[in-house]
């Protein structure tokens, strides 16, 4: 199609090139007495021979050559396109410029800008005996395509140029400034740039430094950013990013809130202290919608006094402070938070009792019938006894009261050497401890076990930090090393 559309380009153009260069008219006429030429819209005959041209018109009447290579040509958007045509030979000649893409539009003839709509206010074109030079003024992103310069003559010579206008990067359209999603949902946000080129969008987290993306990372390339399984850590700011190289990047925050009901942290569960002493009870509440808290103790709620007992908000954090603490301050005191996602407890204990036990023993013993069990316990009135409960896995507790050792900085220890064992059998040990206060309550289990048996790992307590990494060995061999045959 576009071949034909050339061709039919090509007679026209020659038609107007022969009226440029001879001065033939273009309607239907009846020549001069040196020749008679008849032209009926479908015929022409001659009653004599066209005299031939003088060696000036000769020369003229050859082909041209465009000397002018195609280019790629880069315009900023509102600037001036100028596309260049040099020819070796351009006068008594038409340059015909035209649009070669989709539109195939012819834009000038010689020096004339056709009319159309388009073009005739914006485009103009330079004619000299260089050749011509089209010029169309404040580029727009239609204006990107292909150009064609030709010669009106037959087998017409041409050069392409290729345009293409850089714009500035914006966005084109996104997610909404605020979203909202409840905990658990999946949030995906989108945020899409037009310009030219085209765009690269890229997520980043705004706010207090560290924060990351989904994935780890700082940033992420992409025009949709997922988000799955939302927690209170995902809510805050993103900001997308729209860039090209070509100009200021456009940029477009989004504002995520997510709904939760309150969750409560303590710095301590279990408050150790001793009369006369002061105590500050710490919960920390995060609530979106906003959580109304208030303490209680023994299940009643606290009444602030001005002299001993103050209870502090500030932000999130949530406080009581007990001056001089005495043996009636001793309980449960629980933090409760409320909003209309829930309500939620933690529960402080303060106690003069003794901490509970810290084992320092290793869980696997190196014996096949005995073991020694050692722990201490920090206690602020002096420990008068331990009691010690032993048994095999799931079997009966056997008590045992052993006098407590100080050791300083309010710290007893006590041991016991443990005989006539089975060989290779899991046991587990749980201490009590007597002050002033009475008797606290035992400690939670700690599992060892006689050689040639692996200590229960599950629910391990142990007191000592090299019990931890001990048990992680374990754990980790046993899945990756393989079973003895």
């Amino acid at each position: 199609m576009l071949s034909m559309w050339r061709t039919a380009v090509s007679l026209g153009l020659l038609l107007l090139s022969l009226h440029h260069t001879y001065g033939i008219p273009a309607n239907d006429y009846q020549y001069d007495e040196n020749y008679s030429y008849e032209y009926d819209g479908e015929d022409t005959s001659y009653d004599e021979e066209i005299p031939k041209p003088n060696q000036k018109e000769k020369a003229t009447s050859e082909n041209p050559i465009i000397e002018t290579k195609s280019m790629n040509i880069e315009v900023d958007l509102g600037t001036t396109i100028r596309l260049p045509c040099r020819v070796d030979n351009p006068n008594l000649i038409n340059i015909i410029w035209s649009r070669i893409d989709a539109d195939n539009v012819i834009i000038a003839v010689g020096d004339s800008v056709l009319q159309d709509d388009n073009y005739k206010k914006r485009a103009s074109v330079n004619f000299s005996n260089k050749g011509s030079t089209l010029t169309i003024g404040a580029a727009t992103v239609e204006d990107a395509g292909q150009y064609m310069c030709a010669v009106a003559v037959l087998n017409q010579p041409e050069v392409k140029h290729s345009v293409s206008i850089r714009a500035p990067p914006s966005i084109h359209s996104s997610s909404k400034s605020q979203l909202e999603a409840e905990r658990g949902q999946d949030v995906k946000m989108y945020c899409r740039g037009t310009g030219s080129p085209k765009p690269t969008v890229k997520w980043t987290r705004v706010g207090n430094k560290g924060l990351l993306l989904p994935d780890g990372k700082t940033e992420l390339e992409a025009e949709e950013l997922l988000l799955t399984g939302v927690t209170r850590n995902h809510a805050g700011l993103y900001r997308c990013t729209a860039s090209n190289g070509f100009g200021k990047g456009d940029t477009k925050d989004i504002d995520l809130r997510v709904l939760y009901k309150p969750e409560i942290e303590v710095e301590e569960v279990f408050i150790h202290t001793k009369a006369g002493n002061e105590v500050e009870l710490v919960c920390t509440v995060h609530a979106v919608p906003h959580a109304t808290v208030h303490w209680k103790k023994d299940g009643q709620p606290i009444s602030a006094t001005a002299d001993r007992i103050k209870v502090d908000s500030h932000h999130s954090r949530h406080s009581v402070t007990i001056k001089a603490v005495r043996s009636e301050d001793y309980g449960r005191y629980s933090c409760h938070a409320s909003s209309t996602k829930g309500t939620t407890e933690k529960t402080i204990e303060i106690s003069g009792k003794a901490r509970s036990a810290d084992f320092k023993s290793q869980p696997e013993g190196e014996a096949e019938t005995s073991y020694l069990v050692e722990w201490t316990s920090l206690s602020y009135t002096p420990l008068t006894e331990f009691r010690l409960e032993v048994r095999r896995e799931a079997g009966q507790w056997q008590e045992h009261s052993l006098p407590a050792t100080e050791e300083g900085n309010y710290h007893y220890a006590g041991k016991m050497y443990l005989k006539d064992l089975e060989p290779a059998t899991r046991y587990e040990a749980r201490v009590s401890a007597h002050n002033e206060e009475g008797w606290n309550s035992p400690s939670p289990p700690f599992h060892f076990a006689t050689k040639g048996a692996e200590p229960r790992q599950e629910e391990m307590t142990g007191g000592a930090s090299h019990t931890v990494s001990c048990l992680t060995v374990t754990l980790v061999l046993a899945l990756f090393l393989p079973a003895r045959p």
